[in-house]
């Protein structure tokens, strides 16, 4: 809009100063007054033509390159930090899942999706309990992920033991 507005105001200045140079060009007075206002009308003329076709490109760029950096600022490319354990703190079970607890610390609020070993993402709970699968006997990691409203991801991985 700016950008616009000093485009205008070129056009118009440098509309004048030719209407000025022209009541000059045609009046017969040779005095130098008159050859002085010509020369200043001539010379605004030059100016506008050199703003408007020089400097008010540079200037529209720059308007540009501010309003995408302005337009950019929230732009959140911060993955959340994130931390799984058990709910009970026990780190082995017999049965083939565990309650776990997922905190979620981001520059967001949320909402955030999760994923248990890479399946199929889901919203988190709010508050943040989990089935942790364990499937296999012995020792079962697993990661869970965690997804911002911007699409950053981050991740903790917990070993539980399958008695």
């Amino acid at each position: 809009m700016r950008a616009q507005q000093a485009r205008d105001n070129a056009a118009n200045a440098h509309t004048d100063a030719q209407a000025a140079r022209n009541l000059l060009n045609g009046a017969s007075n040779g005095g130098k007054s008159l050859t002085a206002t010509y020369d200043a009308a001539n010379a605004a003329s030059g100016d506008a033509d050199y703003i408007r076709h020089t400097q008010l490109p540079s200037i529209e760029n720059k308007i540009a390159n501010l309003e995408t950096t302005v337009n950019n600022i929230n732009n959140d490319t911060m993955a959340p930090i994130v931390k799984v354990q058990t709910l009970s703190g026990a780190r082995a079970t017999s049965a083939s899942s565990i309650q776990g607890l997922v905190t979620v610390t981001d520059n967001s609020a949320g909402p955030y999706e999760y994923r248990v070993n890479g399946g199929s993402w889901g919203a988190l709970p709010g508050s943040g309990e989990v089935a942790l699968p364990v499937t296999q006997p012995g020792m079962n990691a697993i990661t869970v992920e965690v997804r911002d409203p911007s699409g950053n991801v981050g991740k903790d991985a917990i070993t539980i033991r399958k008695l």
